[in-house]
């Protein structure tokens, strides 16, 4: 992880890593808010769209809180340290060269749109042993 990439959009900007993988750079954003957070009067709700513009650059190099579950044991030794949370409405995305505005259309690349196992029950995006 080298380079600290800064997108310009959405706006306010989401500062994130650079990782070099098999030859490539690939841009990794982590743990980016999707909705308001499920807390407080929030908590049995569905979730809110974020109305009120975020003013400061969003930190996405590090990983978020993964959603209150039951871990066992043998959750944490898949899972690893996770911060359990209602406060967990987040995705990661991961882009070759996001700071490149020049990229020829021709090299972009389709999305692909992935959610975690676990049936709803247990399980996070920030499990990087099994995921990343």
């Amino acid at each position: 992880m080298h380079s600290k990439p800064t997108t310009g959009q959405p706006k306010p900007p989401v500062k994130g890593q650079r990782l070099h993988v098999l030859n490539t750079s690939i841009d990794q954003f982590l743990s980016i808010p999707y909705a308001k957070p499920l807390v407080g009067a929030l908590r049995f709700a569905k979730p809110e769209p974020i109305k009120t513009p975020l003013n400061d650059i969003i930190d996405a190099t590090k990983a978020g809180n993964s959603c209150i579950q039951r871990l066992q044991d043998v959750d944490r030794e898949l899972l690893g340290d996770l911060t359990l949370s209602e406060d967990c409405l987040v995705l990661n995305i991961w882009t070759p060269n996001a700071g490149n505005n020049n990229t020829n259309k021709s090299q972009l690349k389709p999305i692909m749109f992935w959610i975690y196992g676990g049936g709803l029950t247990g399980g996070s995006i920030f499990s990087t042993a099994v995921y990343n």
